[in-house]
């Protein structure tokens, strides 16, 4: 066909890349008498990733013309791997199957699924125990198990011993793991316990002189916050300090933990009844630890905050302004 050899000297020798021009070429290969698909395949796999022609277009025209092998690689261009698969096996083409049943390397969910797919067209078609063995060497994501179901009744369990050994040997080692990961987690969480324990029997000792590491104030005068660092500071202080490296959200939380922990202590006062007392105890205690969490989570002087202040100046601009007056 002159018009397929002078698009193709357009195409390949002049370096073409006007998608009419691949689509017209295309559709040339796909439209001619032979049933032989090799030069039509050719010019799809020589387009590659960067091809000119459109997608769509190459699948309806070789839909219209039957070309199957072309159909296939046009779905695995397109990524739809299950039907280039699917179509494959409807034409008994074995081989086209796991061809593209193994691309979606990334995915080894898919992977599974088309080869349990060739599996189940091997065993329906030909029920020939060998082939549906061979398939489980193929692909290593497939499992004895995977295959069994699509077997009929009255197939021996003899022709699988082999197979069925190995798999529950396989099993065995898993469920060894298993237990060798369980009992690691039962010392580590023993562990945490004993640590927990020994944190509640933590305490640390302030002197009478010291003083917050923020406002330098005499620390005993307010309530305040020790931490392991020996660092010390006023609660309202730390709160303060904190706030600033705070992300909205945490701020909003902070302030409604705050006005909820006021009302309670308020209501502290006004309360008589012992029971309604250790209801009201207990939720201030909860209150506290969602306040440490947020503000105590870690020293403000020796933390990753400290890393965070480090664009602060040393001297705020109302010191600076201070500094100038006379």
């Amino acid at each position: 066909n002159q018009a397929i050899r002078y698009l193709s000297y357009v195409v390949s020798d002049l370096g073409n890349t006007d998608s009419i021009i691949h689509n017209l070429l295309l559709s040339l290969y796909a439209a001619q008498p032979s049933e032989d698909e090799t030069p039509l395949l050719t010019f799809l796999k020589n387009e590659g990733r960067d091809m000119h022609y459109k997608l769509d277009h190459a699948l309806r025209v070789c839909i219209e013309y039957k070309r199957t092998r072309s159909c296939v690689h046009i779905y695995g261009q397109m990524g739809l791997y299950e039907e280039a698969v699917k179509l494959a096996l409807e034409h008994k083409d074995l081989d086209l199957a796991r061809t593209y049943a193994d691309k979606p390397e990334d995915d080894d969910i898919l992977r599974k699924k088309l080869w349990i797919n060739i599996a189940k067209y091997v065993i329906e078609t030909s029920q020939d125990i060998k082939n549906a063995m061979q398939l489980l060497k193929s692909c290593d994501l497939l499992k004895i198990e995977d295959i069994l179901p699509y077997f009929p009744d009255r197939v021996l369990i003899d022709n699988f011993k082999t197979e069925i050994c190995a798999s529950l040997e396989e099993y065995n080692v898993s469920i060894e793991e298993l237990k060798f990961e369980m009992d690691n987690a039962t010392v580590c969480a023993d562990h945490i316990r004993s640590d927990v324990k020994k944190l509640k029997k933590k305490y640390a000792i302030v002197e009478e002189e010291q003083s917050c590491s923020l406002c330098h104030f005499p620390l005993l005068t307010r309530q305040f916050y020790v931490f392991p660092c020996h660092h010390v500071f006023h609660a309202d202080c730390l709160i303060n300090r904190v706030t600033k490296f705070l992300p909205t959200r945490d701020i909003r939380k902070l302030a409604d933990i705050q006005e909820q922990l006021s009302r309670e202590f308020k209501l502290v006062r006004t309360r008589t009844q012992e029971d309604e007392d250790m209801e009201l105890f207990k939720r201030i205690e909860s209150l506290r630890y969602d306040l440490d969490d947020i503000v105590a989570d870690q020293c403000v002087v020796c933390g990753d905050i400290l890393i965070r202040s480090i664009q602060e100046p040393f001297i705020s601009e109302e010191e600076e302004i201070s500094d100038w007056n006379i």
